[in-house]
């Protein structure tokens, strides 16, 4: 059972990769969102020679992952610019997103949404737009607006209802501009205009 539980795991975590530059070196990195239900944890791999993998830390998110839900809801995301890696706790109740300086690997916080949002149903996504994190909490469809601060920390905002045109949850986001585009698990796509922050409705579509 041990080792059915840790491949599930590895087939849900979302990988990404980020930079880190020194002395005119750059040392890449996969960071894994492992997605723990007994108390979640980011794992650093340091990228070397032909692409081999060596373990550098193990960062505790301050929450509670899932343990499961949908391959599709990017889990991890990377704010190069800042040098931050965002990490859903996707049983928290209410949803929250840890943040993580890439430098020294260590978490700068633990951040929530509202009362109401979680990830219960399928996970927490993420997108980044312009000076924001949005969190796709697919457990009360909502779509919550997080302010990017200083040292990887975030500061909750408001929500944004968001489902699709049958009822569907959020599988993933992506921004653009000045425009969020969401696909639904039911087929439909939404989008909305962030240019003010938080998502504001401009049109709803089947596939």
């Amino acid at each position: 059972m041990k080792k059915l539980y840790t491949i599930a795991v590895i087939v849900v975590a979302t990988v990404a990769f980020c930079t880190a530059t020194s002395f005119a070196q750059v040392t890449r990195y996969v960071v894994t969102d492992d997605d723990n239900p007994s108390g979640n944890t980011a794992t650093f791999f340091k990228i070397g020679a032909g692409g081999a993998l060596t373990q550098t830390a193990v960062v505790p998110t301050g929450g509670v992952g899932l343990g499961g839900g949908y391959f599709a809801s990017s889990r991890v995301t990377v704010l190069r610019s800042q040098g931050c890696i965002y990490i859903t706790n996707n049983a928290d109740n209410p949803g929250t997103v840890s943040g993580i300086v890439e430098s020294t690997q260590t978490l700068a916080g633990t951040f929530a949404g509202s009362a109401g949002d979680n990830g219960d149903n399928l996970g927490i996504g993420m997108a980044l737009g312009k000076g924001r994190l949005y969190a796709a909490f697919t457990g009360s469809g909502t779509i919550g607006t997080f302010r990017l601060l200083s040292g990887c920390k975030l500061r909750f905002m408001t929500d944004t209802p968001a489902s699709g045109l049958g009822g569907g949850a959020t599988d993933g986001m992506k921004t653009n501009g000045n425009i969020l585009v969401v696909a639904y698990v039911d087929g439909s796509i939404e989008s909305f205009n962030i240019a003010s922050g938080a998502p504001v409705r401009i049109k709803a579509c089947s596939t």
